[in-house]
């Protein structure tokens, strides 16, 4: 209360100094006045928020009183000690002195004046009263549309106008001003019929002789023109039919003068546009041409793939019935013919049916391969943190086999084939399993790489695949995303080499990428980019 009391002299000794001002005040950082020599005078709403920019910065401005209703000039600044914000200080001042100043219309005639005014969202608004509307402080304003001379002058342009139209709708001379540190417009103006008004009588004495002598010189204008007009009148009409189309117009040049040149110039410029246009539609028509050809090799392309993967996977099909028949042929000899067989000839079986079950997953991989496209699912929302939950469920005995940690982070939502997505999230799981360090457990880190742009306003989803295992060769990092494609022989780790081909494929139908980078014996990180919502992940195959 001390503290306040102390502030609330200050104040008042501060306004009681200086006599234009009305009253100060001091607000906390939330608005809340602490310490006032306003009295019964109080601030708009608007005029609060306006004084509250004060914390960041001196601010100032006209503002009319809500109690009172006086045009005040309202100053606010931040109040700071010690470097640390404590509140904001509000002068507000009498601007009876500025009104007075400018309501003094001595040597502006019958219709003069001196307008203040500032920049509002619609154009301007006036500051002080006017002449002949004494309540538009505030509140009349001068829209974006009119060519009121206040406009011009709240834009920061100094310039005299005998063309504006004033608050009235009267024709005015005008001379504006900006007064930058206040960012006000000034305006001095006075009714062009009033400045006119002597002019008029002196016309109206004089104006029998002046229009004998102006028929004279008109008509001499006219004879002297006459020619020019007719030239620009030629340039004017070629102009209009060459935009129409018709090119072969041309300008006559019988004149041995500029205009003579001004002819044979644009002739000379419409013969290279039309050399320009001709080259031009060439040039379209050639791209047009390779733009067809381009639609076709797609299309073939296009027929083509569809073609090789129907091969694919009726060959993969038909392959299985005879494929189980040498399974279940080598299945009858080794349980039945065993007694009569030597060892060699066991050997030779077991080989047999080792080939037909390699065969088997070969053929099943193939149809894996196939099935992507032509057994594709529409696309949904798909929660890859819950895709991920049913992968490691999946591969438990695995994960408990080798001891991996599996580690998923926080994943977004994709519009996807939720059946693909587990199979891509599956296959790269188990590859990171299988191709582990065999004195260490692998761990394995699934998480979404935030982007420069985050993947909100890019439509893309990054995730990276972790892995502490053996890695690979950099050289590598492509060929192993072909189908068959092997880094390490058959014995030290099984497979067909067919998983990767799956998840490229899987990937590219959903018109995202992926991409490995591996360093030996420091594990890989696989990444996948996938479109993260349906309005760029159009064009799913059915």
């Amino acid at each position: 209360p001390d503290l306040v009391e102390e502030m609330q002299k200050i104040l008042s000794d501060a306004v009681f100094a200086d006599s234009r001002s009305v009253f100060m005040q001091v607000r906390d950082l939330q608005g809340a006045v602490v310490a006032s020599t306003l009295g019964d005078a109080s601030l708009s709403d608007a005029s609060d928020d306006f004084v509250m920019q004060g914390r960041a910065e001196i601010v100032a401005g006209l503002i009319v009183s809500d109690s009172h209703n006086r045009l005040l000039h309202v100053a606010a600044g931040p109040v700071i000690l010690d470097g640390n914000l404590l509140g904001v200080v509000v002068v507000a001042e009498d601007t009876a002195p500025l009104v007075d100043l400018v309501s003094d219309y001595t040597g502006l005639g019958e219709t003069g004046e001196t307008i203040l005014g500032r920049r509002s969202s619609n154009g301007a608004v006036f500051l002080t009263p006017l002449r002949f509307d004494s309540d538009s402080a505030l509140s009349r304003t001068a829209d974006a549309i009119s060519a009121s001379p206040m406009l011009p002058a709240v834009a920061g342009q100094e310039s005299l106008l005998s063309d504006g139209v004033d608050y009235r709708g009267e024709q005015v001379f005008a001379a504006t001003r900006y007064v930058a540190a206040a960012d006000w417009g000034v305006v001095v103006k006075i009714d062009a019929a009033e400045v006119y008004a002597p002019l008029d009588d002196y016309l109206l004495g004089a104006g029998l002789a002046l229009l004998v002598v102006g028929v004279a010189a008109a008509l001499g204008s006219w004879l002297v023109a006459r020619p020019i007009a007719e030239s620009v009148r030629n340039v004017s009409e070629a102009s209009a039919a060459i935009a129409a189309g018709d090119w072969s117009r041309r300008v006559p040049a019988g004149r041995n003068d500029e205009l003579g040149d001004l002819a044979i110039n644009f002739n000379i410029m419409t013969r290279k546009l039309l050399d320009l246009t001709s080259s031009l539609e060439q040039k379209n028509q050639e791209v047009a041409e390779r733009n067809s050809q381009l639609e076709l090799l797609n299309k073939k392309l296009g027929q083509s793939n569809e073609e090789l993967e129907r091969f694919a996977s009726v060959a993969a099909h038909d392959l299985q019935e005879p494929l189980r028949k040498i399974l279940a042929f080598g299945d009858r000899l080794a349980t039945n013919a065993s007694d009569r067989l030597d060892d060699r000839d066991q050997m030779y079986i077991e080989r047999m049916r080792d080939a037909a079950a390699r065969m088997r997953v070969l053929i099943d991989d193939l149809l894996q391969v196939s099935r992507v496209t032509s057994r594709g699912q529409p696309y949904e929302p798909v929660d890859l943190a819950e895709v991920l939950s049913k992968v490691a469920d999946d591969l438990e005995n695995q994960i408990n086999e080798s001891g991996a940690i599996l580690e998923v982070g926080d994943l977004p939502t994709v519009m996807a084939d939720p059946s693909q997505m587990h199979r891509l999230f599956q296959n790269l799981i188990s590859n990171a399993i299988k191709f582990r360090k065999p004195d260490q457990s692998p761990v394995i880190r699934v998480s979404e790489t935030q982007n420069a742009v985050p993947s909100h306003q890019n439509g893309e989803a990054t995730i990276t695949v972790q892995d502490n295992g053996i890695g690979f060769d950099q050289e590598y990092g492509e060929r192993i995303f072909r189908i068959f494609e092997r880094l390490n022989a058959r014995s030290d780790y099984e497979g067909t080499g067919i998983g990767l081909a799956v998840c490229r494929k899987i990937v590219s139908r959903h018109h995202g990428a992926i991409s490995a980078q591996g360093t030996p014996g420091h594990g890989a990180i696989f990444t996948v980019s996938l479109p993260r919502n349906a309005a760029t992940n159009s064009g799913e195959a059915t």
